[in-house]
Parts: structure tokens; sequence; C-alpha cells
């Protein structure tokens, strides 16, 4: 295993355990977030924040690997994001009560690293498929 997959795994289970006290080691003063629907997220802080807000509505919340692909400094990852969504989610549109609805999302990160540290990451997911699965919308219509 690379030192740029551990890394990564290493920012996994901060997600995973809430704890981001190795934030500083893991991702670059200056580290770009871009995911679906959010202007970009700019430093560590910002990435905290917005990782608990997450975590916040689904506290059991887990990254489960499929599989990696490694270029020189990039690090690309298909996996699923699995919980229960039983917390509270902050949605632009205000807090939004855990429900119990269980949560198995399919998504794509892209990292760049710099200096040993995650200097970019671009996360993608389907929105519509997150807010169907937590009840937040009606389930999409068979084709």
């Amino acid at each position: 295993m690379s030192e740029n997959t551990r890394l990564v795994e290493r920012m996994y289970d901060c997600l995973a355990t809430d704890d981001w006290s190795p934030a500083s080691e893991i991702l670059s003063p200056d580290v770009v977030t871009q995911a679906p629907g959010a202007p970009a997220i700019n430093g560590p802080d910002a990435f905290v924040q917005f990782a608990r807000a997450f975590k916040r509505g689904l506290p059991d919340s887990h990254i489960v690997v499929a599989r990696t692909i490694e270029s020189g400094d990039s690090l690309v990852v298909e996996g699923a994001y699995r919980g229960t969504f039983t917390g509270v989610l902050g949605t632009p549109q205000g807090d939004v009560p855990g429900n119990g609805r269980k949560l198995d999302l399919p998504f794509s990160d892209i990292f760049d690293l710099e200096a040993g540290r995650i200097s970019r990451h671009h996360v993608y997911y389907d929105q519509v498929d997150f807010l169907a699965q937590l009840g937040l919308m009606p389930e999409p219509a068979e084709a």
C-alpha cells in the first residue's frame, strides 16, 4: 500500500470516528474540496466542518472502499458512504431530524497530494440518490 493510499485511509478514519486531531497532518493548509451542490470548501477547518455536518446526521457513518487507482500524486477512490440517518442533518433550508433510514451511497473521490498531504479533493455522488435514500424526496421512478 502506498503512502498516498495510507494518507487517504487516515482521512476516512477521521470521518468515521469524527476525531480530526490529525487534520493538519492529513490536509494541506490550502486544501480545496469540491462537493456536489456546494461552493468550494477552502482549508482544513472548513473541510472538517463540512464532514462533521454529515457525521451529525449519520452518527454511525463510514466509508467502504471498493477500489483505488493511483497515478503519481493523484488517487481515485470508488466506494460507498454508509450510515443511518438518526441525527440531525443541516441543510440550506434548516435542520432535518433523522428518521432511521439507512444510506448506502456510491461515490468517487479524486485526491491530489502534495508534500505528503491532501491538497485537492473532489467528491462525486448522486444528490438525488442521497436525498431519496434518506427519505427527503420521493424515490426516483423506474425507467
